[in-house]
């Protein structure tokens, strides 16, 4: 099977997630940041319940689905993050990152299997928010045992 065509068919099955938070929607905002991670498992129970049967399982189709999903979410939170740089809510921004890596954790869980090798996103509470630091960093990892 062609790439092409299995991309057409994730781009289809995103059709309605374009609209529902395209620009300038009440839903394209930071705020609703885990309404598009609920939007996608909703459709990912659809995809299963009416579609999973008719893939073969080799072909991961659910996993083409949750990638542009990403992609594509990845490139509207850059866009809105740019235009609210000045006006940002850093109590907003900090809660998108934490629902964000709860669903990176339930997208890893989800493709285990099929993502060997992939290294486990942070928890929660490991991410510094307030100072930039890179979570990974020797700094980061005293500043979190001196908390």
């Amino acid at each position: 099977v062609s790439t092409q065509s299995t991309g057409r068919f994730c781009q289809g099955q995103l059709a309605q997630y374009y609209k529902d938070f395209a620009p300038n929607s009440e839903l394209a905002k930071l705020e609703n940041t885990e309404k598009r991670y609920t939007w996608l498992m909703n459709m990912l129970e659809h995809y299963n319940k009416y579609w999973a049967k008719i893939f073969p399982p080799s072909w991961r189709m659910n996993e083409c689905i949750c990638e542009e999903f990403c992609f594509k979410t990845r490139e509207k939170l850059i866009e809105i993050l740019e235009h609210t740089k000045s006006t940002l809510n850093v109590a907003v921004l900090k809660r998108a990152i934490k629902k964000t890596l709860i669903f990176e954790r339930e997208l890893c869980n989800m493709f285990s299997n099929m993502n060997r090798g992939y290294e486990e996103p942070l928890s929660v509470d490991e991410v510094d928010i307030d100072v930039g630091v890179n979570p990974r960093s020797a700094e980061a990892i005293k500043l979190k045992y001196l908390r």
